[in-house]
């Protein structure tokens, strides 16, 4: 019996202690950097996961959230390195390097830009990119940054509706009566 207690602890109680890691929204990003800063999009969305780990150390490249009135959301550091070191000690000069990033999903931001130093090297307008027009409101879709699919939902007007009940109803009356006619 004792066995089964503890087994059931362990099973149990003690998982659901360290499992309070939770996904929230992120705009995932992955761009390709050129080391004449030039900056190509591969691709971006907003989907539910975690946001990435960031240098702890100053680098030369940096990426902001922005809002309105370019008022910053969120600004980190990011790596991005031209050198490939292959085994056993060479290293290979590289002209772009391809960055994934996933930053947290703000529902007022409007921007992302990404920064060599501090001259902007890349921006992108969400409203544009991370919208799918697809009439439905999905995750990291809101009426800021997607009106086309997350606007307010007029509803059916109640009077459309019964109208449309009677024209159905006299229409299936109206088969109906031609039906039993045929077959008198």
């Amino acid at each position: 019996m004792k066995k089964l207690m503890f087994a059931f602890i362990c099973l149990v109680l003690i998982p659901s202690i360290f499992a309070k890691v939770e996904l929230q929204t992120v705009y995932s990003l992955q761009v390709e950097i050129f080391r004449n800063d030039e900056v190509v999009l591969k691709d971006i969305s907003s989907e539910n996961g975690f946001v990435s780990s960031f240098p702890t150390t100053s680098r030369d490249y940096s990426i902001k959230v922005l809002g309105k009135n370019d008022k910053v959301l969120f600004d980190r550091d990011i790596e991005v390195s031209f050198v490939l070191n292959l085994e056993p000690i060479k290293t290979i000069q590289l002209k772009s390097s391809v960055v994934h990033l996933r930053v947290p999903y703000f529902e007022n931001a409007e921007r992302i830009k990404i920064f060599h130093n501090s001259k902007e090297i890349f921006s992108i307008d969400l409203s544009e990119e991370v919208c799918n027009n697809n009439l439905i409101c999905e995750v990291g879709e809101n009426e800021n940054n997607c009106p086309g699919d997350c606007s307010v939902k007029k509803e059916f007007p109640i009077s459309l509706f019964i109208l449309f009940v009677v024209i159905l109803t006299l229409g299936i009356a109206f088969l109906i009566s031609k039906i039993k006619r045929k077959s008198i």
